[in-house]
């Protein structure tokens, strides 16, 4: 992607890139000596429930 720079602001460039996105919520945290990075899809419930829900629809239709 070409977002991470090697002077040490490539979580802030992500971070910026990623207001283009609402439904990603950006985290990341310092653990220990090291840090976490996650990319949190907001709503993955709903998408999966929605997916179920259509799923099931398909094989009521080819009972």
């Amino acid at each position: 992607m070409g977002i991470i720079d090697q002077w040490g602001n490539g979580l802030k460039l992500i971070a910026d890139e990623l207001k283009e996105y609402p439904q990603i919520e950006f985290r990341w945290k310092e653990v220990g000596l090291s840090f976490q990075v996650q990319f949190v899809k907001l709503n993955y419930d709903s998408e999966q429930e929605l997916g179920q829900e259509l799923g099931q629809e398909l094989k009521n239709q080819f009972r």
